[in-house]
């Protein structure tokens, strides 16, 4: 039988850089997954979390804190890791945990490319329209209008 380990809600289980070589399978709960401050995704009951520094020989990725109370067993991860068979009940279960973690991810990494993409098409639109401004010399005050233009128009362009 493996230990287990409860958390309040609040409580840190690890943190980002800390060197450990557990893997944590979360039975009851949800677990907040932190990137420095900022909040990258979370974790609900059943699930593995930890996984990725004992897989890969590394410090911790992310801080991970309970947001509600929760329930863990932990397991040590080469232990784990040498006794992992993907035709196993634990196997399948910590392949489709290790696939839900790409997903969310990826789905971070996609909403802060369309929100670096937005913030570029902003600065670009304001730039268009200054120079457009410039060179049909339009009163200054028409720029709200001719950005929106030239927004609507950039932002065609990226659906295509």
């Amino acid at each position: 039988m493996n230990p287990t380990r409860s958390l309040n809600q609040g409580e840190r289980l690890f943190r980002e850089r800390d060197m450990s070589p557990e893997i944590y399978y979360l039975r009851v709960g949800t677990l907040l997954i932190l990137k420095g401050e900022i909040l990258i995704g979370q974790v609900k009951a059943p699930g593995y979390v930890g996984e990725l520094g004992p897989v890969m020989n590394m410090p911790r990725s992310t801080t991970v804190i309970a947001k509600t109370p929760a329930s863990l067993d932990v397991f040590d991860g080469r232990d784990f890791m040498s006794k992992l068979t993907l035709q196993s009940d634990v196997g399948a279960k910590f392949l489709k945990s290790l696939s839900e973690r790409f997903e969310m991810v990826c789905a971070r990494v996609n909403e802060y490319q369309y929100l670096v993409l937005s913030e570029c098409v902003k600065i670009l639109a304001v730039h268009m329209s200054e120079k457009r401004i410039t060179e049909k010399k339009l009163a200054f005050s028409d720029i709200k209008a001719v950005r929106r233009e030239v927004e609507v128009a950039l932002g065609q362009l990226l659906t295509q």
